[in-house]
């Protein structure tokens, strides 16, 4: 599965996530994809005439995913936790080998890939001896995770410039622009509904 998470947030603290992505099996398509543009990867989405010289596994989706949900009295940081919360979650209901979550978010990846381990083994705590911000979020991202990895299913996180084209051939902007729309939507639903 790959998932592309994103999150925002106005000035009066109302929150949104996005997630999008696709489920996929490791065979090449028969018929395409139904996407003109891309061809879709087990590392994401790859423009169709930038293929030349790339190196990748064309697959099959079997269903693509597009969630949104918004946020009371958020920041940023929540917004981003809560895509990459419910992303894993989604991915909790599959019988999966792997998981890949594309971020924009550096506070995202950065605490994926190195501070919760720190913070769990000083017991939830910084290295001053203070909470983490959001910590309870943490702990449940941390949790889901290890679920998925009890099962058998690697979880991966990259880090994905947010909004910008340049990127040689792969197109993570498409699966980013995407969720960032689902999170937009999200922080309208938030505002709406206060």
């Amino acid at each position: 599965m790959a998932l592309w998470t994103d999150g925002g947030c106005s000035k009066i603290h109302m929150g949104g996530w996005g997630v999008h992505g696709y489920l996929y099996d490791l065979v090449k398509p028969k018929k395409g994809s139904g996407n003109h543009e891309h061809i879709l990867t087990n590392i994401g989405y790859v423009i169709k005439n930038k293929t030349e010289g790339k190196v990748f596994e064309e697959v099959t989706p079997i269903h693509y995913v597009d969630g949104y949900g918004g946020i009371h009295n958020a920041t940023n940081n929540v917004a981003e936790l809560m895509a990459t919360l419910n992303g894993l979650r989604h991915a909790l209901n599959y019988d999966i080998k792997e998981v890949h979550i594309f971020t924009d978010s550096e506070y995202v990846r950065k605490g994926l890939e190195s501070y919760v381990s720190g913070w769990k083994a000083n017991n939830w705590k910084k290295k001053d001896g203070l909470e983490p911000a959001n910590v309870g979020l943490w702990k449940v991202i941390d949790k889901v995770r290890n679920n998925l990895v009890a099962r058998g299913c690697k979880v991966k996180i990259s880090w994905v410039k947010g909004h910008s084209d340049d990127i040689e051939g792969m197109d993570d902007i498409l699966g980013n622009i995407l969720a960032d729309k689902l999170a937009t939507v999200g922080v309208r639903d938030a505002t709406r509904n206060r």
